[in-house]
């Protein structure tokens, strides 16, 4: 748009919310849970299908391992959580914001992105196979060998992040947006017809593109 990117939605949150507490407000299938404080719980190993999470916070959880199937999080914050290793498939995520939590080895498979701050996480190794992103935005985030083969991601925008070994092959890219970020070794560069790229980004994609085309760079 002529106004550039923009931020994604904040999650709709209220002020108040109820502690949740174990086993009455665990994720399990076919969950509704809402307007809950998750503070310091322990979610990993659980096997989920058909859950509904909204307008809720999780403070220093643990939620991966495991293995979700659609399941959706609306209008909800991940602060300092623990999400290493967890297997997603045909779930999605709505005005949610993610900070300072660990996601390394995290698959997100045929998902759907949309309104979504990810900030200041370890998330090397994630997968988002095939998952789609709407007004999506990570910053200062570690997406070393981060997989987003066949994604759509033209409604992406990169800000300082560490993509170093990233796979791109057969993503939609066409309006993806790269500021300050590490484009190292990127894999499937040719898929990045019509991103956006911030000029103090393209020394680093100029060596992915020449390997890609059989350039030999002589120093």
């Amino acid at each position: 748009s002529p106004a550039g990117p923009r931020d994604p939605i904040p999650p709709r949150i209220p002020e108040v919310l109820v502690d949740a507490v174990l086993p009455r407000d665990d994720v399990i299938d076919e969950a509704e849970l809402t307007r809950l404080a998750m503070n310091g719980l322990d979610f990993s190993e659980r096997v989920v299908s058909g859950a509904d999470i909204e307008k809720s916070r999780f403070t220093t959880c643990t939620i991966g391992p495991g293995i979700f199937d659609w399941v959706t999080l609306s209008d909800c914050e991940v602060c300092g959580c623990d999400l290493a290793n967890l297997q997603a498939k045909n779930s999605s995520m709505v005005r949610v914001k993610i900070t300072r939590s660990r996601m390394t080895g995290l698959s997100w498979f045929k998902g759907r992105w949309k309104e979504v701050l990810l900030q200041s996480c370890r998330s090397e190794m994630v997968s988002f196979a095939f998952t789609s992103f709407t007004e999506v935005l990570f910053t200062e985030c570690n997406l070393r060998q981060a997989d987003f083969q066949n994604a759509d991601l033209r409604g992406a925008r990169f800000v300082d992040c560490d993509l170093s070994g990233a796979q791109f092959a057969d993503a939609s890219m066409a309006g993806t947006r790269f500021a300050g970020c590490i484009l190292q070794d990127i894999v499937g560069v040719n898929s990045m017809r019509g991103a956006i790229v911030d000029s103090r980004d393209i020394t680093d994609l100029a060596y992915s593109l020449a390997s890609a085309l059989g350039i030999v760079v002589e120093s």
